[in-house]
């Protein structure tokens, strides 16, 4: 199984989206899932806005891509409500400020962590996608490291969503950790 890599999977992503969704629409990390036989990434969107001197703002997502994990693909574009993953706000509603620096020392800290990040999912996903092949011992250090980076980098408002539409990657990751451990 030949996966692309993370990068190119949330650019082809943006590509797919650009002409459906508004422009002021941000794009959530990607969340590897297996849907069906198909290898999939999915991102998250919704409506964001710029206070000058303030920070990006947040509202809950209205929207999630469906990407083939091999091809790049867009396999579906979907409305999602908040309630679906168990959320109370409602569509549209402003859910906070994504602060990118908030757990980083500096803008290029952050881009040295990003860039870490994808190379742990680009390692991980190949084995998450394919339960019979063994984790590598870089692919379980990655494993050890994913979920701390991730929240470190990713937008704490939207770990909810993230925690609904990511359940198994992110309980896979713990077992392949769990299992580095013992």
């Amino acid at each position: 199984m030949k996966l692309q890599p993370i990068d190119k999977l949330a650019d082809a992503a943006r590509a797919c989206i650009a002409n459906k969704l508004p422009i002021e629409t941000h794009q959530s990390f990607g969340i590897p899932r297996a849907w069906g036989e198909t290898p999939t990434v999915c991102f998250l969107y919704g409506l964001s806005h710029v206070r000058v001197r303030d920070g990006l703002y947040l509202h809950a997502p209205e929207q999630v891509s469906r990407l083939n994990a091999e091809t790049g693909e867009l396999i579906a574009l979907e409305p999602i409500e908040p309630a679906n993953f168990g959320q109370r706000e409602t569509p549209r509603q402003a859910i906070g400020k994504y602060d990118m620096l908030r757990a980083v020392r500096s803008p290029e800290e952050y881009l040295e962590l990003l860039r870490g990040l994808h190379e742990a999912y680009d390692l991980l996903m190949p084995c998450f996608f394919d339960p019979s092949s063994a984790p590598s011992p870089e692919a379980r250090a990655a494993a050890a490291q994913f979920e701390a980076v991730f929240r470190r980098l990713s937008e704490e408002q939207l770990w909810p969503y993230y925690a609904v539409l990511g359940h198994d990657f992110f309980a896979w990751l713990k077992k392949v950790t769990a299992e580095q451990t013992t």
